[in-house]
């Protein structure tokens, strides 16, 4: 599957009638699931104004990213594309065969979800923001298998919205809209019995300046 990679000097010939993307921060992160010993690397770019939509890239080989973009209100896409590719373009446009509409199937979860704003804590002598959210049934979380969702936040990054790549988190933000503002440092979720399953932490947060485009034809935002 392949993108149209663009840079600067054609962008001009393809702004009009396409939706604009745009990026301004890429994190790494450190992936880890809990019954592996081997730790991913992971790359979100995300609009600190714009939590709506994030661009997931994971290294697949030496060579290639598996490429995932959501728009948590209509447009997704996934995909492989070399890396060398994406770090030279300024925009990359995503035809209109390979994005499709996206509908959260798990928007109806946020009726037994809630969020938590937790105490500040400690790590390494530094103090983070932290926040959760969780089921209000615990019996109904158990029977269900339902997982929680934890978030610790990096003090000194309010100028970027609260990330919530997760479909049910995001959903319950939009309800609540009380959370601190920052990048998370540490992301894990706990399990129905309360093991940790999978974890992320922040290695590296770098300003960017990089452009996504759909189509208008293909853009299921406005249907």
């Amino acid at each position: 599957m392949r993108f149209i990679l663009i840079t600067a000097l054609v962008i001009s010939n393809f702004v009009f009638g396409q939706k604009i993307y745009r990026f301004d921060y890429m994190l790494e992160y450190d992936y880890k699931l809990e019954n592996h010993s081997k730790v991913r690397k992971e790359f979100i770019l995300t609009n600190s104004k714009d939590n709506s939509y994030t661009l997931t890239l994971k290294s697949s080989d030496s060579l290639n990213f598996e490429l995932f973009f959501l728009d948590q209100n209509g447009n997704r896409s996934r995909s492989s594309i070399l890396k060398y590719d994406f770090f030279k373009s300024d925009a990359v446009r995503i035809p209109c065969k390979y994005n499709e509409h996206f509908m959260n199937p798990l928007g109806y979860q946020v009726r037994n979800y809630s969020f938590t704003v937790d105490k500040d804590t400690i790590i390494k002598g530094e103090s983070y923001y932290r926040y959760s959210i969780k089921s209000d049934n615990l019996k109904r979380a158990q029977n269900k298998k339902l997982s929680s969702y934890h978030y610790i936040i990096k003090k000194g990054t309010e100028y970027h919205l609260p990330l919530l790549t997760h479909m049910t988190p995001y959903e319950e933000l939009k309800l609540e809209k009380n959370l601190p503002k920052g990048i998370p440092y540490i992301v894990f979720y706990k399990d129905h019995k309360g093991f940790v399953d999978s974890s992320f932490k922040l290695i590296k947060i770098t300003p960017i300046s990089k452009d996504v485009y759909v189509p208008d034809e293909c853009d299921f935002t406005r249907k």
